[in-house]
């Protein structure tokens, strides 16, 4: 038996995979306000959204005009579990973008002492 719900969850990210293969830069533009997809999924706890976009490198940091990053709009939310769920994959997105340029730089450093050597 097809379970309705994840039908239409799964039917919704094949949307989006189809919108970002036929559009990919648009997913990197702005409304009025500075905000991005990720900045709107991120409102509406869309966890699955968060994660694809996450996924494809949108930035969990990137402030709109008033300041507000995806993770302070899901702090906003009174459901708490379905914040905490998207406020985690954003916080694991923006970790692991910062422990791969931390990679980048070591690589470099130790390539740098390789080729002095």
């Amino acid at each position: 038996m097809i379970d309705p719900m994840s039908f239409e969850l799964d039917s919704k990210l094949a949307i989006l995979d189809l919108l970002l293969d036929k559009y990919p830069t648009h997913v990197h533009q702005t409304n009025a306000r500075g905000q991005t997809a990720l900045h709107l999924a991120s409102r509406a706890m869309r966890s699955d959204i968060v994660a694809r976009l996450c996924q494809i490198g949108l930035r969990p940091d990137a402030a709109d005009s008033s300041a507000a990053t995806p993770i302070d709009l899901c702090r906003c939310r009174r459901d708490i579990l379905g914040s905490l769920d998207t406020k985690y994959l954003l916080i694991k997105a923006r970790t692991l973008e910062e422990l791969q340029k931390t990679e980048a730089i070591l690589l470099g450093a130790l390539k740098g002492t390789l080729h002095q050597e």
